[in-house]
């Protein structure tokens, strides 16, 4: 930064620390004393530092606006000088966008500190011609066009020219029809002069994008009309009234929102006999059966006639009729009217249909929540249209200058793209393109974390590592150094760098990363874990991809010996320190070594559950104590006993005995390995058989198996999971789709020396005896089960 740039910074620093004083506010004489001597010397400080600026450059405009709010400062007031500044300012800028800022201190001056409301007016009308000068800036347009219009009604509106500020309200409809005071007064002032046509745009407009309680203000105005008998011709308004009311009926002496509607049910069901064209009676209608009487076949007819008679989809009625239609089982074959709705409108029908196809696949109901996710990309892809139209190419309506909110559809509509991949477990390298490029773009109108982070995701899909660079970079700008998502960021792109190979930018970042952490002297156990994380992951790749043995232990050594990471995570860093060094060795040929370290692993974390997936990828040669840690598990299992053991009914249906049974097999059998056994008991046994597919002609059927023997008796007692696939066909016969089944069966095996095969006893079948040992069994290992998951073990 230059000099004169820091000497601003330095104002910019100083302002921030004036306290303004509202007039409503209780202070103390003490403390309004305190609060002048500071903001007496803040502002002399500012002062001393803008002369120093334009002693130097006396055109110097940033200076010159910082001089014109300072006049404005709780401590100088001088109008005078504000006023000379910004003529100054007008005469020496070219800049059309600082002329415009000039005019606006102008008018306000003028209007707010001198009461001159006819200059104020003439400096808002120059305003008005600078902003018809900009080219190719249609948002900056709409935005000072809205804003400046508006001035001039609320102007116009003290001077009692009522016809004048309503023309002028109107005027910063058109380009800001989200302004939150331009629609409310604006909207009520057309009230008052009866232009109920146009008084319904602002009204309704406020009511859209400002839903609350003050609407009720207007709406009571609204319902004098009714009742006048005035709007019988104006629909839109009644419409309006009828909708704040259903919301608040209260406010309306209705003691419930089905009072409300009966009230007017007659009425609009009239309307629809008489006029059977009027496209807002059917709507009312609709809504009134929807909302109000829960039924969900005639609010269907209402909003069928209403699109019948409009022919286009405008709003976000569209996601409401989508899900009226997929409720009743009715496809939307027939709705393909024009779309005429803005991105606004547009982004409203995405959210909607996108909340209800996250709800469905929260539910596993997956194929319909792809048909949903599919509607939501379907209807952002043309909300983004409508956004991009405005904003590129300044096309559109004004309603479309809401760039967060088209930063908000760039990310969700790029994280629904996402998701559909991962439904359809397919890669779209195109859709994936046009995903990234859409939180690209987002980031740039809107720039919040949320389009970086999803931008990381699929950049990671697809393999593109130059925009992962990008999104990164800007991400990490968001987060505390070496705090846990910044570490997560850089986490993430050590592993790009790691999937295209390249060894020199990961030992760098790595290299980085180790030695800012390490100076840092922060010992927070969970940041010591994750920077154990990323040492690993490129430990591994030194050691497994590269396979560089050698460094690999170096580096290792390097990391772990007396270091923060053994005193503030031991367990964590002991363990992977030896893995490390083991399989290093081990690849070198160094058994030796190699055992010393495996086997140090197995002696000290040989029963911990939290490191088993570890310990079983050690080489099988090393490996000599897997069963009997197998073992062990099982049987510390086995002996944990909980303060109640709950009655899971064997016979009782509705327990979920398949699932409590299914955890049981996975505790103990992996996916990658076939059984485990124990004996629990002197006199019992317990195995544990994985999953296994049944043999042709039943090959679409699987087997888990816990199997219970007592030697004694010579009896099996098989709790046996049966898993299979079968078609289901859909809605009046179209298509199939495959639905997974399970069921639990208890089967009794009693042996006998002079039988070579011995066949199974259903669980009904079996004498009472066993049946209580059978039933014991399960209430005791399901209670176990639970007990592990309530606890997170």
């Amino acid at each position: 930064m230059s000099e004169l740039e820091l000497k601003l910074e330095e104002v910019k620093n100083l302002y921030n620390k004036l306290q303004f004083i509202e007039e409503d506010q209780e202070v103390s004489d003490v403390e309004k004393a305190d609060v002048f001597t500071q903001n007496q010397r803040l502002s002399e400080q500012i002062l001393t530092a803008l002369n120093e600026v334009l002693s130097r450059d006396e055109k110097h405009l940033e200076a010159l606006f910082w001089k014109v709010k300072i006049y404005n400062g709780p401590y100088f007031n001088d109008v005078s000088v504000m006023l000379e500044t910004t003529e100054q300012i007008l005469d020496w800028t070219e800049d059309r966008e600082q002329k415009v800022e000039a005019y606006d201190w102008k008018a306000w001056i003028y209007s707010e500190k001198l009461e001159m409301k006819d200059r104020a007016i003439m400096a808002l009308e120059d305003k008005l011609i600078e902003i018809s000068q900009i080219q190719n800036k249609r948002p900056y347009q709409d935005t000072e066009f809205g804003e400046t219009y508006y001035r001039l009604a609320t102007i116009y509106e003290q001077l009692d020219k009522e016809e004048e500020a309503a023309a002028y309200y109107l005027l910063s409809h058109q380009h800001t029809p989200n302004h939150f005071y331009q629609s409310y007064y604006g909207g009520r002032l057309l009230l008052k002069l009866n232009r109920l046509d146009d008084a319904f745009l602002l009204l309704n407009a406020y009511h859209t994008y400002y839903p609350g309680e003050a609407c009720i203000v207007f709406a009571k105005e609204i319902q004098l009309l009714y009742e006048a008998g005035k709007l019988e011709k104006h629909w839109n308004l009644f419409r309006l009234f009828f909708n704040i009311g259903m919301e608040f009926f209260s406010e309306f002496d209705a003691a419930s929102v089905r009072e409300w509607g009966q009230r007017f049910l007659p009425y609009i069901v009239a309307e629809v006999d008489r006029h059977p064209d009027n496209a807002l009676a059917w709507r009312m209608y609709a809504s009134h059966y929807l909302l109000i009487e829960k039924n969900s076949k005639k609010a269907y007819e209402g909003y069928s006639q209403y699109y019948h008679i409009v022919q286009e989809i405008r709003d976000s009625l569209a996601s409401t009729y989508i899900m009226l239609c997929d409720k009743l089982k009715i496809p939307l074959d027939n709705f393909d009217y024009r779309m005429e709705f803005d991105g606004h409108n547009g982004y409203a029908i995405h959210l909607a249909l996108l909340e209800k196809a996250t709800d469905l696949s929260d539910r596993d109901e997956r194929d319909k929540a792809i048909y949903f996710y599919e509607l939501a990309a379907f209807y952002g892809k043309k909300a983004y249209t409508a956004f991009d139209a405005y904003f590129t190419h300044g096309i559109g309506a004004a309603s479309n200058n809401n760039p967060h909110q088209f930063a908000l559809l760039c990310n969700n509509l790029g994280v629904v793209i996402k998701t559909l991949m991962e439904l359809k477990d397919a890669v779209d390298i195109d859709e994936a393109k046009f995903a990234i490029a859409l939180h690209k773009r987002g980031y740039e109108l809107s720039p919040f974390w949320e389009n970086l982070s999803s931008g990381l995701a699929l950049c990671s899909i697809i393999k593109d590592y130059k925009q992962f660079e990008v999104f990164s970079a800007q991400l990490l700008t968001y987060y505390e150094p070496y705090s846990i998502n910044w570490f997560n960021v850089q986490y993430h792109q050590l592993k790009a760098f790691i999937d295209c190979d390249d060894l020199l930018r990961a030992e760098a970042l790595y290299g980085e990363l180790k030695e800012g952490f390490e100076q840092s002297g922060d010992e927070d156990e969970d940041k010591v874990s994750e920077m154990i994380d990323i040492a690993l992951e490129f430990i591994t790749f030194v050691r497994f991809e590269r396979k560089d043995y050698h460094k690999a232990i170096e580096l290792v050594n390097a990391f772990f010996e007396d270091s923060v990471y053994v005193r503030m995570q031991e367990e964590k860093a002991q363990l992977y320190w030896w893995y490390n060094l083991g399989w290093a060795y081990y690849k070198l040929g160094d058994l030796e070594n190699a055992g010393r370290y495996f086997s140090q692993m197995n002696t000290q974390y040989g029963t911990s559950e939290s490191y088993q997936s570890t310990l079983q990828d050690i080489p099988v040669e090393f490996d000599r104590q897997v069963d009997a840690l197998k073992t062990t598990q099982i049987k510390e299992f086995y002996r944990k006993r909980q303060d109640k053991v709950f009655d899971f009914p064997i016979t009782d249906k509705t327990k979920d005995h398949e699932g409590y049974l299914r955890q049981l097999i996975d505790r103990f059998v992996p996916q990658d390995e076939e059984e485990a056994e124990a004996w629990i008991e002197e006199q019992i046994h317990v195995q544990f058989i994985g999953k296994t597919q049944r043999e042709a002609p039943d090959s679409q059927t699987a087997d888990s198996i816990m199997d219970f023997y007592f030697s004694e008796q010579n009896v099996t007692i098989r709790f046996n999971l049966v898993e299979w696939e079968e078609s289901k066909k859909g809605f009046l016969g179209w298509g199939t789709k495959t639905v997974k089944r399970s069921k639990m069966y208890v089967l009794f095996y009693h042996f006998k020396e002079e039988e070579e095969h011995t066949l199974p006893i259903d669980f009904d079948l079996e004498s009472e005896f066993y049946q209580r040992k059978a039933q014991y069994l399960w209430n005791q290992w399901a209670t176990n089960i639970v007990s592990v998951h309530e606890k997170g073990a």
